[in-house]
Order: structure tokens, then C-alpha cells, then sequence
């Protein structure tokens, strides 16, 4: 079964366990994932998906964490669908979230950097 099939299938009860986690408060919320930062398997992934979706901006759907990301700022992060956040990665979010695409069609847009020639 792949991520997007698990999602799609256990999806209703990450919304439920996602709004149980947001009775708590939010320090409560945030020493948890901070917890579970590390928490390997499905059990894992499920903990600190229903608990980024109350501590973030917006979350879309099938959003996998894998183990040992660090985050900061994560009341300006804004995530799209179908995103994984691969393990040992810093993500701080003080001027916004991670880029998100509008249209399935529209490219990835890209500035252009100059570097002067040494």
C-alpha cells in the first residue's frame, strides 16, 4: 500500500486524532511533537501529522514527516498536498511557509541568481 493509499484510507482518523490534539494547549502540543520527533514507522508519521496540522498555518493532505526533522516558527508554515519532509532536514518558517503550487499544470518557478566571477 502506498503512502498516498494509507492516507486516503486512515485519513478520517488523523482528522480526529488531529482535533483531539488541538484541545490541548499549544506548549502542550508543541513538547509532544517535539517528543516524537524521532518516533519511527506509521506510528510516527500519524503523531506528528495530526499534530502539525494544529500547530501549523495549513497542512494539505498526505503530508509525511519522517523521523529527526527539526522546525521552527511552525505557525507560518504552510504546506501543501502530497509534501515529504525527509529525515535530519531544518525547516524555519519566520517570512512564510514552503512554496506551494497552485495549478497541478503551472511550472515551478525559479529566481535567477548571478554570482560574479572570481
Amino acid at each position: 500500500m502506498t503512502g498516498k493509499e494509507a492516507f486516503l484510507k486512515y485519513g478520517k482518523i488523523l482528522d480526529i486524532l488531529s482535533i483531539i490534539y488541538k484541545i490541548l494547549p499549544r506548549a502542550v502540543r508543541l513538547k509532544l511533537f517535539q517528543m516524537h520527533r524521532n518516533t519511527n514507522g506509521k506510528i510516527g508519521l500519524a503523531v506528528r501529522y495530526a499534530l502539525i496540522k494544529g500547530l501549523a498555518k495549513s497542512v494539505g493532505t498526505n503530508v509525511s514527516i519522517l523521523p529527526g526533522c527539526y522546525f521552527k516558527y511552525l505557525e507560518n508554515l504552510d504546506l501543501g498536498n502530497n509534501v515529504s519532509i525527509n529525515p535530519m532536514c531544518f525547516i524555519g518558517c519566520a517570512g512564510g511557509g514552503i512554496h506551494r503550487r497552485q495549478r497541478i499544470d503551472s511550472p515551478w518557478q525559479y529566481n535567477t541568481v548571478y554570482k560574479p566571477y572570481i
